[in-house]
This record gives C-alpha cells, structure tokens and sequence, in this order.
C-alpha cells in the first residue's frame, strides 16, 4: 500500500496542523470497518469474486456498472495526479520546470502521452520500468525517515502545528488522509480465492492497514513538524524541501529524481489498467462493445487513449493555477469518485444483512469523507459517476467477444503504483471482467 500518494501528501495535510494526526487515525479506523465488510460479502457470496458484482447483488446490474464507470473514471484522475506529482518533482532539478506552474502541467501531460504510448506498444517494456521505479520509490522514503529521526534527534525545535480549522471543514483532513488509503481493499477483495479468508485476509488487510496508514502519519506529521506549515503548503514537492532545508549540498535532486521515478510508476501502472476496466466491463455486455476491441495484443487501443484524453483534459482544466492549487484539486476529486465504491459496498451489506456493525460505521465514515470533498466536488463526481448511462447496456443483449486476447497479469495500486496485490486487483471486477472465458 505504501506508494507515490506519500510525496505530495505533506503539503495537503500541512493546513490542518495536529488535525491530520486524528483525521490519519480515522481514515485507518474506518478503512479498516469497510475492508471487514468486502472480507464477510465475499465470505457470504462466494461466486460473486469481484467488488462490482458484490454491487450488482445488492444494487442490480445498473448499479454495478455506474460503480465500474466511477471506479474507471476514479483511475483516470489518479493517473492525471500522478503525473503532476512526477512533474512537480521534475522540476527540482530541470530548470525549465522549476517555477514554472504551466511548463510543469505541459510536462505531466507529455508524461501521460509517453507512458500511453509505452503501454501501447508493448506491455513488457512497461513491466520492467515498473519494477524500477519500485525501488526508486523506497529511497526517498527510506532516507528521509532518517533524515527526520537525525533532524530531532539533533536538537531541532518542532515546528507549531495549528489546532485551529478556521473555516475549513472538520472532514477535509479527513479527505486528505483517505486518498493515501485508497486501495486499501486490494486484499480483502480476493477473498474468495484464498484459503481461510476470514482469517488470513482480514489479517493481511488490517496488518497492511496498520503498517502503511501508521507509516504515512508518522513520515508526514514529521515533516510537518520540521518544515514552516506556510512553506510546506505552498510546495508542490514536500519532500524535495524537505531535503533543501537540512540535507548537505547536493542530496535534494537524487531523492526528487527517485521520487518523480516513482511518480512515473505509478501512472505506467495506472496507465494499462485504465484500458483494462472498461474493456472487461464490455466484455459482460454492460458498455458498448468498441470499448473491448483491442489489437493483436489485446490491448484495448481505442478506449488507452479515451482514458488518456480525459486523463489530459483534467489537467488541462487547471492550466495556468498554481501547480500546488492544481494537485489539491485532483486529489479531492480523485477521493470523491473512487468513495463510490465504498458507498455501494457498505449498502449493499446492509440490504443484505451481512456484517451489519462494520457496515453502518463503514457508510458513515464513507458519507464523512464524501462531506469533506466539498459541496461542488461531491456534485462533480455524481455528474461523472452518471455520464455512464448513456452507455449502459444490459448484459443480455451483447454476447461477448472471445476473440478478444486478455491482457498479460500486470501488477498495480490502487493511488502509488505499487506492483503488489495483481490478482486481488483484478479480482476486483470479478471473474466475469477479465475478458477469458468467463466472458
């Protein structure tokens, strides 16, 4: 779960002072209450292998597809923050890029068009550049866990933290603290195809829970409590100022390269799955059939580029604000439309009497999250949540293709680009949208 989500965080959360530490405490917490509910649906239904069929059962087939499209389109924000955050750490040590808010957004979409066209053309290259951006994202983490702990352990005075919201909303640190999580559930959606799942995946995810969410609120509280909460929010690469406030000459622009590296990574993994969801969807016959049709590889070259093309008109969108103002923008989306599949799964436990407890906590905290996006993001999201109806088509009246190749087993995250969890990933749209025989 650890990934990419960590190098921009910081800034977000620095505005809301000692609030971030409670609104960390709350999103594992309740993460936690929604990740025991996919584990007891998918105890419950086990032929249901994957979260959106689990949203069919309890909400229909219409339902279901509207959380598929969401979860697409969740994707394709995700990938539009991910390059702007592999941009922002560009721009430390490419001049061009250093103050230059339009040139860094231009340079996150020349990062999407490359790494489209990468995924296009061969899926192994891609693969192999995953696995190294990987290890790349471990540096800055790794060392920057030090460089605090040397930071403190020196004498330095904290930095104040705020106790005090002003106007902001109570939930928005909440929102904040939900994006670094999300994918949180990649564990507990393959349920099904383990052995004991109510033991040993409860435990995989409330372990990975613990470790990443505990990890993030040290390393960003702590670079909270070094850096000025001004300086910090106003920096569109946290930990690169970090590093150029108290590392020695020289050290800030390896660990910015390893980040905007990781960055990269994860919009390559996010890039190829972006294609993948629409496409198994369609396969099942809920969306047109031109969203499936791929080329010898299988790769579904139409609906890469569709998904790309939005991916670029959101940053497009935002050219000419701050790029600061621009990731803040994206990572609120990106949390409201991906809270979809939450809300769905915690009432469709509740329709179906299942885990009854950890689902009313779950809706509650998922509906407090949503809260903290904001009136006029939340709006946006059920507008993108229901542009999928015109293309909703029902499953009896499109017989899938089998001609269709499936695409090679790639390994992703869900906001980091981690290459962990391929199978419980994909098993998140179920058997029936893998586009194989159970087409």
């Amino acid at each position: 779960m650890i990934g990419a989500g960590i190098f921009v965080l910081p800034a977000q959360l620095a505005p809301f002072g000692w609030w971030s530490v409670g609104a960390w405490v709350v999103a594992i917490l309740g993460s936690l209450a929604l990740a025991l509910v996919f584990v007891a649906l998918h105890r419950a239904r086990p032929e249901a292998r994957g979260a959106v069929a689990l949203c069919e059962i309890g909400l229909g087939p219409l339902g279901g597809m509207l959380v598929g499209w969401s979860y697409w389109l969740s994707i394709v924000a995700t990938n539009a923050v991910m390059a702007l955050a592999g941009a922002s750490y560009a721009g430390v040590f490419v001049p061009a890029l250093a103050g230059d808010d339009t040139a860094a957004s231009l340079f996150a979409i020349l990062l999407i068009a490359l790494l489209t066209a990468l995924n296009i053309l061969g899926t192994k290259a891609a693969g192999r550049f995953q696995v190294v951006a990987t290890v790349a994202k471990l540096i800055p983490l790794i060392v920057a866990s030090g460089l605090l702990i040397a930071i403190f352990a020196g004498g330095q005075k904290p930095q104040p933290l705020t106790a005090d919201l002003g106007e902001t909303s109570l939930f928005a640190p909440l929102t904040a603290a939900m994006f670094a999580l999300l994918g949180f559930e990649a564990a507990s959606v393959a349920a099904a195809r383990v052995r004991d799942p109510a033991r040993n995946v409860a435990r995989a995810t409330i372990a990975g829970l613990l470790i990443a969410g505990g990890f993030y609120m040290l390393l960003s509280t702590g670079i909270a409590l070094a850096v000025p909460a001004a300086e910090l929010a106003a920096s569109p690469a946290p930990f690169a100022l970090l590093f150029d406030r108290f590392a020695a000459d020289g050290g800030t622009a390896p660990i910015a390269a390893c980040a905007a590296l990781a960055a990269v990574g994860a919009l390559n993994g996010w890039v190829l799955l972006q294609g993948e969801v629409p496409r198994t969807m369609a396969l099942t016959g809920v969306l047109p059939a031109w969203f499936a049709r791929g080329n010898a590889a299988g790769v579904p070259v139409g609906t890469m580029l569709l998904s790309s093309a939005l991916a670029i008109a959101l940053v497009l969108t935002q050219l000419g604000e701050g790029l600061a103002e621009v990731l803040e923008f994206t990572i609120t989306l990106t949390t409201a439309v991906s809270l979809w599949l939450y809300l769905a799964i915690a009432v469709t436990a509740l329709r179906l009497r299942i885990a009854m407890a950890p689902a009313a906590l779950g809706l509650v905290f998922t509906l407090a999250v949503m809260w903290g996006t904001g009136g006029w993001i939340s709006l946006l999201s059920i507008a993108l949540m229901l542009s999928g109806l015109p293309f909703y088509r029902r499953p009896s009246e499109f017989v899938a293709r089998r001609d269709e190749a499936p695409l090679p087993s790639f390994r992703h995250p869900r906001e980091s680009g981690d290459p962990v969890e391929s199978d419980a990933r994909q098993s998140l749209l179920g058997p029936r949208f893998r586009g194989g025989d159970d087409g």
